[in-house]
């Protein structure tokens, strides 16, 4: 009885491996968004495609989480919806560090430490640290909970850095008027009254 119990529980073990169980359910989350799409419902639409980049994930295919998060990221940019996209922004973090995407993960970072998102000032300050060590060609400690193997991510991230130092480029650009950045710029006139044909004197502040 014993012996017949764990072959039908290795069957089913094998059957699983099998069974491509991420394009079973990308697949039926693919259907619901265009039906969604369909009857106009962008909520929803939003929900389930995050719902498909938590799925891809899972299941390790970190560029294709990577390209749904773009559009929905700005999504909840442009609605001031502060605690999805922070949930967002750390769901793209991961999967930054995890391929090495060295680009992504500096703009998530930095968008991490602006007043706008809604996580603690340690994780700020953590993340502000990581961006430091990037700039000085460092590979930057794994997110709290990443528990894959850290070698291969360190030897990824190495490469791209290497890469990047080799070809003397920019890390990434950032267009501040996207992301919530953690730097603040504003100009000020220097007088309160100023005469035609006179130079302006304008000052800027930046925290």
């Amino acid at each position: 009885m014993k012996a017949e119990l764990e072959g039908i529980t290795n069957a089913l073990v094998t059957e699983r491996q099998r069974t491509d169980h991420t394009a079973l359910i990308v697949g039926a989350l693919t259907s619901a968004v265009n039906q969604f799409k369909n009857y106009r419902s962008p909520r929803m639409k939003q929900y389930l495609l995050v719902q498909m980049t938590e799925e891809y994930y899972r299941s390790a295919n970190y560029s294709e989480a990577l390209t749904l998060l773009e559009p929905l990221l700005w999504d909840y940019r442009k609605d001031f919806w502060w605690i999805p996209l922070t949930s967002l922004l750390r769901l793209g973090l991961r999967c930054a560090y995890l391929s090495g995407r060295v680009a992504e993960y500096f703009t998530y970072a930095v968008e991490l430490c602006s007043s706008n998102t809604v996580n603690d000032l340690e994780d700020k300050k953590r993340l502000f640290s990581n961006l430091l060590s990037i700039l000085e060609k460092h590979v930057p400690p794994a997110e709290p909970d990443i528990v894959e193997s850290a070698e291969e991510i360190k030897k990824n991230w190495q490469v791209e850095l290497e890469r990047i130092s080799a070809n003397k480029t920019c890390i990434t650009t950032i267009i501040t008027n996207t992301v919530s950045s953690f730097v603040e710029v504003k100009a000020t006139f220097a007088k309160r009254h100023f005469y035609a044909e006179q130079p302006l004197e304008v000052s800027v502040h930046i925290r």
